[in-house]
């Protein structure tokens, strides 16, 4: 498979990007040279095959994940050709596989060994560069993804190109004016210091009218937006009609995460 850089080192090694890189591959930047040809993209990889350890199942998963899980479900009709990037393991991809063309795809090779023995079709790749020809997918599943590349708007405008006329792509991300980020920020702390939501390898971040915004400027309508709750500490403190009504109400403040559903235009 062809590997591909993400950006030239010498150029950004002082940058934000380059700052996280350091941190993300755990060598220097200034140290590519001695480091021969591997290139950024392969210690990417590297770094994410060494975090991820597997996902659960989806009976197994938190609360919020199950409740994002079934509202993407929702949002695909069956028999329609799927492509779901950052697949993982399959959660999503062992419900739909079942009903739809699925294809996952991953650069997490032991994710798509997992995927194989479950019999469920799964590509190495990278977001940045999709393998497939224009106008092949119906729905595009890019779940909990955009938070973690450099430039969304590449991977989006990508996915408009594969996507078939008035196709669906199905985001979701981090939303981070959730309230108890917001107290956080608010006392001089960040909120990945508390929070797996925000680990060190999330480096872009996002508001409702962020990803609206972006997917509008890629090419796509948004023709609804979810949210997904946290489970703590509402979820054992409020009654359930109470939440709702607050998160109806303040979606912006009470949402942990957002699902975005976008139509190609």
């Amino acid at each position: 498979m062809k590997t591909f850089y993400l950006m030239d080192t010498q150029k950004y090694k002082s940058s934000i990007p380059g700052m996280f890189l350091k941190f993300l591959c755990n060598i220097r930047v200034d140290d590519k040279e001695r480091e021969g040809d591997l290139n950024l993209q392969e210690m990417i990889v590297e770094y994410y095959n060494k975090i991820e350890s597997g996902r659960p199942s989806l009976e197994e998963s938190p609360i919020y994940d199950k409740e994002r899980f079934e509202k993407i479900i929702l949002e695909v009709k069956e028999s329609c050709s799927v492509l779901d990037l950052g697949c993982g393991s399959g959660i999503l991809g062992e419900f739909l596989n079942k009903r739809n063309k699925y294809v996952g795809l991953d650069i997490n090779k032991n994710y798509l060994k997992n995927l194989h023995f479950k019999g469920i079709e799964g590509i190495l790749g990278v977001v940045e560069h999709l393998p497939f020809a224009d106008k092949v997918f119906d729905v595009v599943i890019c779940a909990e993804v955009l938070e973690h590349v450099f430039n969304p708007k590449i991977v989006l405008e990508n996915i408009h190109k594969i996507l078939k006329r008035n196709g669906k792509v199905i985001v979701s991300v981090p939303n981070v004016a959730y309230w108890d980020y917001r107290k956080e920020l608010l006392f001089g702390r960040f909120p990945e210091n508390k929070s797996e939501v925000y680990p060190p390898e999330h480096i872009r971040f996002f508001t409702k009218d962020d990803i609206m915004q972006l997917m509008a400027n890629s090419g796509f309508r948004c023709i609804k937006v979810d949210i997904i709750r946290n489970r703590v500490p509402l979820q054992y403190l409020l009654p359930r009609f109470i939440q709702d009504k607050l998160c109806s109400s303040f979606p912006t403040l009470m949402a942990w995460q957002f699902i975005v559903v976008g139509e190609k235009i």
